[in-house]
């Protein structure tokens, strides 16, 4: 039997998935001596099209269906569903939908796939979920599903209204992780790619080019990108949806991952030994520039550090008797004034060791510096939400 190219009836496809796995189970049973009916699930493929031919399908399907009627002795409620699926050069010209199905430890893959209607995967558990090559002219919806594995390679909308939605559930965004893996690349033409309430693992958007399309973060927790252009992609995204919020979180996991690359690069140039000193100093200072209380505090911690290093020699031996340890808070309060220098000139003056001198103008120069350094990061980070920030 040969499958046929266009299905109008849900039962046309029952009878070639049934003709076709019992061919599969004779085939499988003969390679390893067992009887048809010994085969296990796991060795079965649901095959929907192939290289050869293109499909066409024109009726709803609710894939569910056809598992009650497939796989009669499964539970109802709940299907667990161990076999791979492929849909292969197929147009799909009604609705499809799949909902409440464990897929356990096999992928379901569409390829060369063109989506007429809506398409909707509600409550899915996914071990791997991959589109490539698919043409969307109304939508896809990915909602409260789960995906060890979720990728999408070379999309193409019909128009600016065409979507891709991927939806979590708000109440669990901080405590549940829907995908562990997300894949977007390739090739991405017109529509819009909407991420909500969504929370992943790992994100790759490397090697992506995009035409016409907006990609649309809300509320899209990532616990780790594979690249720093993943997470550069995700700001541009945001900042052309108006998102400046996570738009400025993702360029702090921008700036963090490129510090990674700075390490790892061989034959480090000056300028590189910088780069990485100034990210390390907006991470320990604000978080780069994403918490101002944390600003604040660290100018604060590290000026009177600095300051106290400053003043640990005894002066009250070295001909400065306004210098003994009681004095030390007043005399930090006045470090904070930028124009005041006269602990310096006492300190000059003083009959210190000369090495000790040095090394105290070092250290004083430094806390004010750093002092002002971590001003900045603290006005930056207050103003990170303003207009143009």
């Amino acid at each position: 039997m040969e499958q046929p190219e266009e299905y109008n009836t849900e039962r046309e496809l029952l009878d070639w998935l049934c003709y076709d796995l019992n061919k599969q189970r004779e085939n499988i049973a003969k390679e390893f001596g067992i009887k048809p009916e010994e085969v296990e699930d796991i060795y079965l493929t649901i095959n929907i099209g192939d290289n050869n031919n293109n499909y066409k399908i024109n009726f709803y399907f609710d894939f569910i269906n056809l598992l009650r009627v497939l796989f009669p002795n499964k539970v109802s409620h709940k299907y667990i569903f161990n076999l791979r699926v492929r849909f292969i050069n197929i147009n799909f010209y009604k609705e499809f939908g799949i909902q409440g199905i464990d897929f356990k430890k096999n992928n379901v893959l569409f390829l060369n796939y063109s989506f007429y209607k809506n398409i909707i995967f509600i409550n899915n558990f996914f071990y791997g979920l991959y589109f490539q090559n698919i043409y969307i002219y109304e939508s896809i919806n990915i909602v409260f599903c789960k995906a060890l594995d979720l990728s999408f390679s070379n999309i193409k909308f019909d128009n600016n209204n065409s979507s891709l939605n991927i939806i979590g559930n708000y109440c669990f965004i901080d405590t549940v992780i829907m995908v562990k893996s997300l894949y977007i690349g390739s090739y991405v033409h017109g529509g819009k790619i909407n991420l909500k309430n969504l929370s992943v693992e790992k994100i790759n958007f490397e090697n992506i080019f995009i035409h016409d399309c907006i990609i649309n973060p809300v509320n899209f927790k990532v616990h780790k990108f594979s690249n720093r252009e993943s997470a550069l992609f995700l700001k541009q995204q945001a900042y052309a949806s108006n998102n400046a919020i996570d738009a400025l979180q993702y360029k702090a996991k921008e700036i963090e991952l490129h510090k990674e690359e700075l390490r790892k690069k061989e034959n480090k140039t000056y300028k590189d030994w910088a780069d990485i000193l100034s990210i390390e100093l907006s991470s320990l200072y604000s978080d780069n520039g994403q918490n101002w209380v944390r600003a604040l505090f660290m100018t604060i911690l590290i000026t009177a550090f600095c300051f106290t290093v400053f003043y640990i020699p005894d002066l009250a031996q070295s001909n400065i008797m306004l210098l003994y340890y009681k004095k030390l808070f007043p005399e930090l309060i006045k470090y904070f004034i930028p124009t005041d220098y006269s602990l310096l000139i006492k300190y000059a003056e003083s009959q210190l060791n000369l090495c000790l001198k040095i090394f105290g103008c070092l250290v004083y120069f430094l806390g004010k510096v750093l002092f002002w350094y971590g001003s900045v990061q603290t006005v930056q980070a207050f103003r990170k939400f303003s207009k143009g920030a």
